[in-house]
């Protein structure tokens, strides 16, 4: 069975589709499948490292997430330099949950002590300025 892959860009409104090949036996109800919250454009690529290294165990996802609530959408927008500095160092500055991720069957520890490279963090502050720029505040 053929299916869309649609990967969206977390930070921009860039998307790529691809047909996928299940394997046979496999069925899938809507023939497509859609990543809103995982992809990142070959402009934000380097983001997915600051994500891979600050994100898991947080939150369950962007819409949960404090950060994205405080740049994204008509949200908050309260990210102060301060902040943007802590982003581009490589840390989070609102790491919300803890140190262990639960699945289906294990539990994993999570080392916190790691950051992002500078590059990453700076690649994120980047893509909010730009958001914030192509996506006004609406008053």
């Amino acid at each position: 069975m053929e299916v869309e892959l649609t990967v969206h860009c977390s930070l921009c409104s860039k998307d790529t589709k691809h047909k996928v090949n299940l394997p046979n036996g496999w069925a899938h109800r809507y023939g497509g499948i859609d990543d809103e919250s995982n992809g990142f454009c070959p402009d934000h690529a380097e983001v997915a490292e600051f994500a891979e290294s600050q994100c898991p165990g947080c939150v369950g996802g962007w819409g949960d997430c404090d950060l994205w609530h405080d740049f994204a959408f008509s949200g908050r927008r309260t990210l102060t330099p301060t902040d943007f500095l802590t982003i581009e160092r490589g840390v989070c500055p609102r790491r919300t949950n803890g140190t262990m991720e639960i699945g289906p069957a294990s539990v994993r520890d999570i080392d916190l002590s790691t950051r992002a490279t500078t590059k990453a963090g700076t690649s994120l502050a980047m893509a909010i300025r730009d958001y914030w720029a192509a996506y006004p505040e609406q008053k």
